[in-house]
């Protein structure tokens, strides 16, 4: 029984290379660091899908919007072509990932008493 390779003529065809300088890591829904994919679109940079970890030793990735898997390759992401959803802005992206992490920031002390001018030093 011979198995098939990932880089096949249809996975050509079925995928396209994304390279590192083409998506970054969010948290998922959960907060859990990396566990999100925002990856740019070809034609308009403005553009994104995200996808989610699968948890699979085969480093398995699922469209959020229409579940189509995908595949990292060493470094390279491996992109569906044949999404059967329509992509976000990476600003919607964004704000979801501010929101996520605004969920799971601690909650600040009101009028705990620390020195005000210490606490503007940190900004983000």
């Amino acid at each position: 029984m011979s198995r098939s390779k990932v880089n096949t003529a249809a996975d050509v065809n079925e995928f396209r290379i994304i390279p590192s300088s083409k998506y970054e890591f969010g948290c998922n829904d959960e907060g859990t660091p990396k566990k999100r994919l925002i990856v740019f679109e070809d034609d308009n940079q403005a553009y994104v899908r995200q996808y989610t970890d699968l948890g699979t030793t085969k480093n398995l990735w699922s469209c959020l919007n229409c579940k189509k898997n995908s595949k990292f390759n060493n470094n390279l992401f491996m992109a569906p072509t044949n999404h059967t959803c329509t992509p976000i802005t990476y600003q919607e992206a964004i704000e979801q990932q501010n929101l996520i992490k605004a969920k799971k920031a601690p909650k600040q002390n009101v009028g705990g008493g620390g020195n005000a001018e210490e606490s503007d030093d940190v900004q983000m």
